[in-house]
């Protein structure tokens, strides 16, 4: 070949390795930043939610397109409010404060204190105890996305089950409901960070669920059930 000179080699970098100390404090600045920004953003979010309640108010019941502009306000700082929580969720899904929790106390606790929404939901709970070691906060905000995703996903007219099981040493939280939206492999795209899956405005809520049930030892499955189900099942080891 011309030019080839057989003396010359080529060097191929060594791939980046970033120390285990170093990594630890890119992961803590970084959490330490969304924390900061997310408390910076909740203030003029709480704003914006006073102004539209001020405007409902002081706006004629009659004039309906304004009263549905508010509304809509409203409901964007809602969401807002919804991706900077789970942002802060995200970061900081160690188990801070864990403690011996009950599946199923878990379940019907999440579903009374949303009793404002119609949930359309058959509860198969588990007669033997579901007790797993888990953070309160972060293990409602886990049931809380996922009873959302299977209200959206699951036509209204067909209910979707939640069950609880106990499976030697572990524990199961398991939904499952018929969806004409979406596939299995596009739903289990969607619990990964940063996913292009995800459809706009849902930020970080399934990627947050799914990084609070690794850092609490658990695993999350996406499959496909009988009768063409889509399953969601989290599992933990059993607290005793």
């Amino acid at each position: 070949m011309r030019g080839y000179n057989p003396d010359v080699r080529m060097t191929i970098p060594a791939p980046l390795v970033i120390p285990e100390q170093e990594a630890k404090t890119v992961e803590y600045d970084a959490a330490h930043l969304v924390r900061h920004l997310a408390h910076e953003i909740r203030q003029p979010l709480s704003t914006l939610e006073s102004l539209a309640y001020y405007l409902a108010i002081i706006l004629p019941p009659t004039d309906v397109r304004a009263q549905d502009q508010v509304e809509k306000i409203r409901r964007l700082v809602a969401q807002a409010g919804t991706i900077v929580d789970d942002a802060v969720h995200y970061v900081q899904a160690s188990p801070a404060h864990p403690v011996n929790l009950s599946l199923n106390q878990l379940v019907t606790r999440t579903l009374a204190e949303s009793s404002r929404e119609r949930w359309n939901v058959h509860l198969d709970l588990s007669a033997e105890p579901c007790i797993a070691h888990l953070d309160l906060v972060q293990a409602q905000h886990m049931t809380q996305h996922l009873l959302d995703l299977f209200r959206h996903l699951v036509r209204s007219t067909v209910p979707f089950s939640i069950a609880t099981e106990r499976r030697n040493e572990r524990v199961q939280l398991r939904l499952s409901g018929v969806s004409e939206s979406v596939t299995v492999e596009r739903l289990r795209a969607r619990f990964e960070p940063f996913a292009n899956a995800a459809p706009s405005g849902e930020g970080l809520s399934l990627a947050s669920v799914r990084r609070i049930v690794d850092e609490h030892g658990g695993t999350l499955d996406v499959y496909a059930g009988p009768d063409d189900r889509i399953v969601v099942a989290v599992s933990f080891p059993a607290a005793c």
